[in-house]
């Protein structure tokens, strides 16, 4: 009787291996800054392929401008926010068309008051403190102070968006700052990780020495 062995080949998480060895042998990192590196390189990678994807889309649809000011802010806040990944890579790029397209689409079409939209970025920075970072099962975050680090510079980060924004006082540029912020707030959410079932607060699992 034969038994069946199912292979699973992920090509952003080869990549990113393979460049994450690549600097580890060369530089000098204590697990902390390893732990940073990892993060960074996963994030930008995955950012640069499904912003080309998305881009050439969003440029044949008339939206490019809306979706790389759009996926700028969502990238910037991600890096140390973090937050849930899709478990498959044609899944995550495929909802990254749909939400950074549709984003970019209701602001043009439909765009909110930016009272209302200072009120919901506003909301979303407290979800940012209360909840980033998030982590993943494959990449827990383990040092509490590198933790908090990360709470205080997403929180920040979103701060200076908003207050940006109300200098500029543009509509559109304040609807994308909220999608932007609302994106980001759903991926660290618990019911976002419970409702793809993802474990949560992944750094619990280990008793660091």
């Amino acid at each position: 009787m034969r038994t069946k062995i199912k292979l699973h080949f992920d090509f952003y998480e080869f990549i990113t291996t393979k460049l994450f060895n690549y600097f580890k042998n060369h530089l000098n990192l204590n697990s902390s800054e390893m732990e940073k590196l990892y993060l960074g390189i996963i994030i930008i990678f995955l950012n640069i392929l499904k912003l080309l994807f998305v881009a050439i889309v969003s440029f044949f649809i008339g939206m490019i401008k809306e979706v790389l000011i759009l996926f700028i802010m969502f990238g910037t806040l991600r890096l140390t926010a973090a937050g849930i990944h899709l478990k498959s890579s044609l899944g995550c790029t495929i909802v990254s068309l749909i939400v950074f397209i549709g984003s970019a689409y209701l602001t043009i079409k439909y765009p909110l008051s930016i009272p209302l939209t200072c009120i919901v970025s506003i909301i979303c920075t407290v979800l940012l403190y209360k909840y980033s970072p998030a982590d993943t099962e494959n990449r827990p975050i383990l040092e509490k102070e590198h933790r908090k680090k990360l709470k205080i510079k997403a929180t920040v980060t979103a701060l200076i968006l908003i207050f940006i924004n109300l200098l500029l006082l543009n509509k559109a540029l304040f609807n994308l700052t909220m999608f932007a912020l609302l994106l980001q707030s759903f991926s660290i959410l618990p019911c976002t990780y419970k409702l793809l079932k993802s474990s949560y607060n992944n750094y619990e699992k280990y008793e660091l020495i």
